[in-house]
């Protein structure tokens, strides 16, 4: 009875035995296969980590990319992917922009990685673009000689950019930096002059003529284009002088006086004529004829291979074209009129009785004026004050014979109407006396922005008017008279200087007018069509 007992126990225990075997065997197998999925998955999603990793990484870096060159202009790289690279030997990338709307891109990025690929997306908002450097004067539009020009006599304190052809008659002076994008004709001796130190220089990427007179700069001449004319003379003092990159340079009879280096990339051809330089005439191509009449002739040296000091010469991007070319579209005119509509009922008559004095400090336009040759106060304490101009503004001689003050710590922004085609302030008259001031001098800061958007606006400033103000009139001419001041920054369409007008640069502060495009200026350095992206949002697929 106990042998079977036992014998019984015997094949139970063997029974439990292969059952736990074989469940181990199942939980093993199950085991392995869990593991082996979870590894698969793990690759798998290290692929997809790092796919996404690259892809983010290149979108971010394209957007710092076109975040600290405010200079591109993002949309030029619309439909036009980047090439794939490798990333540290491991996956590729691919960076692509599309245009959204006319603020909005996206850049976006498909990386590959182990067959496992990701796209991330990034929307950027582009920035309205700020001009280039600082400047007295720019000319927004394509124009011609008749269009603008600056006659002998008048002075400008600041920097000129003159977007196509121009006339420089005598007497010109400059306190500044003169950019030309286009050929300048010289008839006169303009000066170009260094003010604090700064500017002095004349720099073209057209070509220059020179009609047989002499061109003083204090600083350097650069000149992109070609050089030429018979009997002219060039008086370069700065420390690098002369930079020639055009196709032709020389003429007969041509002088050049210069301190240092005079650089030719093309074709030189002086006839009978001058060059003094204590430095080096370097001609780095291009083929060059050198007359030598009874030593007229005189120069240290003449090299034909490039000279270390040749390196400093560098002609600055010419990039401001772009940025003027967007004032076309400064204005957003439903929202401007929007704007402007909300407070121009409110109609004002300025009637100063027995008083030589005026205070104002509402917004609206002015419908009548009953004294003249009184001083208007424009009081800003509450806030900038908006008036509205118009030809009925104009008849009632407002501005016209008026001295103008604004106190207080905000604007006075005079907005013209479409039919206001000329904004003519006459001689004796001033228009932004600001603070404790009795006059407009060149210290005065502008507290007065004019803003004339429409196609037939146009400034003039007769006589002796004296002016402290940032103008905004993309389209239209500004004409400053013989004796005139005008202290601020003028953007505009085409401009004339009369002999004895001046211009002192003062670094703009627009106020922000709705339906009117941020307009942004930096100090210096060159400037950007894009005007910089902000980045609004970075998504990816799943």
């Amino acid at each position: 009875m106990v042998v079977r007992i036992l014998k019984n126990h015997r094949g139970s225990t063997l029974i439990l035995v292969i059952v736990v075997f074989a469940l181990l065997i199942i939980f093993a197998t199950a085991a392995l296969a869990l593991a082996s999925n979870s590894q698969i998955n793990s690759v798998t999603d290290y692929q997809s980590q790092q796919a996404y990793f690259t892809a983010r990484s290149s979108v971010l870096a394209a957007v710092d990319y076109f975040k600290n060159h405010p200079e591109l202009n993002i949309e030029d790289y619309v439909g036009t992917p980047g090439s794939s690279e490798v990333v540290d030997g491991m996956g590729k990338y691919q960076v692509t922009v599309k245009k959204v709307d006319d603020k909005h891109f996206e850049i976006s990025s498909l990386a590959d990685f182990g067959g496992k690929n990701r796209t991330v997306r990034a929307i950027v908002e582009r920035k309205s673009a700020g001009f280039p450097f600082g400047q007295n004067l720019v000319t927004a539009t394509k124009f011609n000689a008749k269009a603008s020009s600056l006659s002998g006599g008048a002075e400008i304190h600041g920097n000129v950019m003159i977007n196509d052809t121009i006339a420089l008659p005598e007497g010109v002076q400059i306190f500044g930096d003169l950019y030309i994008d286009g050929p300048v004709s010289i008839s006169g001796g303009p000066i170009v002059k260094s003010e604090n130190g700064k500017g002095g220089n004349i720099y073209s990427t057209g070509d220059i003529t020179l009609n047989r007179v002499s061109v003083t700069v204090d600083g350097n001449l650069y000149c992109t284009g070609s050089l030429y004319g018979d009997g002219g003379k060039i008086d370069a003092k700065g420390s690098e002088s002369l930079l020639m990159i055009g196709k032709n340079i020389g003429g007969v009879g041509f002088t050049i006086a210069t301190p240092k280096n005079i650089v030719a990339l093309g074709n030189a051809d002086f006839r009978n004529s001058t060059i003094r330089t204590k430095s080096n005439c370097i001609y780095l191509g291009g083929t060059k004829k050198v007359y030598q009449n009874d030593n007229s002739y005189n120069y240290v040296s003449i090299l034909t291979t490039a000279d270390p000091s040749a390196k400093s010469f560098k002609m600055p991007d010419m990039t401001y074209a772009d940025s003027i070319e967007q004032l076309k579209n400064l204005v957003d005119y439903a929202v401007y009129k929007s704007y402007v509509d909300s407070w121009r009922g409110n109609m004002i008559n300025i009637d100063g009785g027995w008083k030589n004095t005026y205070t104002l400090s509402q917004s609206g336009t002015i419908t009548n004026v009953s004294n003249f040759n009184q001083t208007l106060i424009v009081d800003t304490s509450s806030g900038n004050i908006n008036l509205y101009v118009n030809n009925a503004s104009l008849n009632n001689h407002v501005f016209s014979q008026f001295h103008t003050k604004v106190i207080g710590p905000n604007q006075l922004i005079i907005h013209l109407a479409e039919d206001v085609t000329n904004f003519d302030y006459s001689s004796f008259t001033s228009l932004g006396i600001t603070g404790s001031q009795t006059e407009i001098t060149s210290t005065t800061v502008p507290q007065v922005c004019i803003v004339a958007p429409y196609p037939k606006n146009n400034i003039t400033l007769s006589g002796s008017a004296k002016t402290a103000a940032y103008i905004i009139m993309p389209y239209g001419n500004l004409s400053i008279g013989g004796g005139s001041i005008f202290v601020g920054n003028a953007i505009v369409g085409s401009s004339q200087l009369v002999a004895g007008a001046k211009l002192y640069y003062k670094p703009p502060k627009y106020p922000e007018i709705p339906g009117i495009s941020k307009i942004e200026v930096s100090g210096g350095g060159s400037g950007g069509a894009s005007g910089g992206i902000d980045l609004k949002g970075v998504y990816t697929n799943k």
